[in-house]
């Protein structure tokens, strides 16, 4: 797995940043209420769309019932609490860090900080409903390094847009 992988800033690239900037500034002039209620619709259709990625059939309007026992919904609300938890605790320039991935990852996991305290030991892979596999992680003996080097590429400054740093960050992780 080459970190950083290739990728080209297109015009459209550059038009769509642009775009979500231009809504960035709007949404930040609205009222907090507004603000609040349009933040957690978004995060919530990104969580969702997180879960899908593994299989959660979950949609937005089947997500406000009143079932805590529902896993699927579980999963989706665990992911939302480590996304509240990175707009409150992490700003712009603020560093990343093992530690920092591993907490995050003991929110998405477990819903709870300090449960996850290193990488993982065997294969994984993420599988479609038929059960084939879509996506095949790298051995457990090469995670370790290629976290490293992930880390030390998002304190690199070589991507000079915030927006993509974060997507090529999520596409290795």
């Amino acid at each position: 797995m080459k970190i950083p992988p290739f990728y080209q800033v297109t015009q459209t690239m550059l038009g769509l940043i642009s775009n979500i900037n231009a809504n960035h500034i709007e949404l930040s002039r609205k009222n907090i209420h507004i603000k609040e209620k349009i933040l957690r619709k978004s995060i919530l259709k990104s969580s969702l769309f997180s879960a899908r990625i593994e299989g959660n059939t979950l949609y937005l309007n089947t997500l406000n019932v009143q079932d805590n026992s529902n896993e699927d919904k579980n999963e989706v609300l665990r992911i939302l609490k480590a996304v509240k938890f990175l707009q409150q605790k992490i700003r712009y320039g603020d560093s990343i860090s093992v530690e920092l991935l591993f907490l995050l990852h003991s929110l998405v996991m477990n819903g709870k900080v300090g449960l996850t305290h290193g990488f993982r030991k065997e294969m994984g892979a993420i599988f479609n409903q038929s059960g084939v596999a879509v996506y095949v992680s790298p051995p457990p003996t090469q995670i370790k390094e290629l976290i490293n080097k992930l880390i030390i590429y998002f304190h690199s400054g070589k991507e000079q847009f915030p927006l993509i740093l974060a997507l090529v960050f999520h596409l290795i992780f």
